[in-house]
């Protein structure tokens, strides 16, 4: 799974579709593991990991949902993301582009980019 996580980060750290639009917050880019702290401004995002049974003996899979959050206002921004993150997504040989959907919190009225995909290691 860290294996999985480490490829996620540099490669979305590596795409300005992602570092354009997500930033850094404290000199650290607003990337995190399931859950930001409540101070980090918007637009952030999360990600989450899951392994997944069935892959081959030589490989491992696992099912990533990432989670970009926009403030309240910013819907165009937020549909926006989903249109230009898939084709990055897919253009990656060892990422399976799964579903692109926005999204909103109930907690706080944010719009979420969701992207879900297969990492296979």
């Amino acid at each position: 799974m860290k294996e999985a996580s480490e490829l996620l980060f540099s490669f979305l750290i590596g795409q300005s579709v992602f570092t354009d639009v997500v930033g850094q917050f404290n000199n650290a880019w607003k990337l995190y593991p399931i859950a930001a702290d409540s101070d980090v401004p918007e637009p952030f995002a999360t990600y989450r990991i899951r392994e997944q049974s069935g892959a081959t003996k030589d490989a491992s899979s696992f099912l990533v949902s990432l989670a970009v959050f926009f403030t309240p206002e910013k819907y165009d921004e937020c549909v926006a993301f989903c249109d230009a993150i898939t084709p990055v997504i897919r253009s990656h040989s060892d990422f399976e582009w799964i579903t692109t959907e926005p999204d909103i919190d109930d907690e706080d009225g944010s719009f979420v980019s969701i992207i879900n995909f297969k990492i296979t290691i």
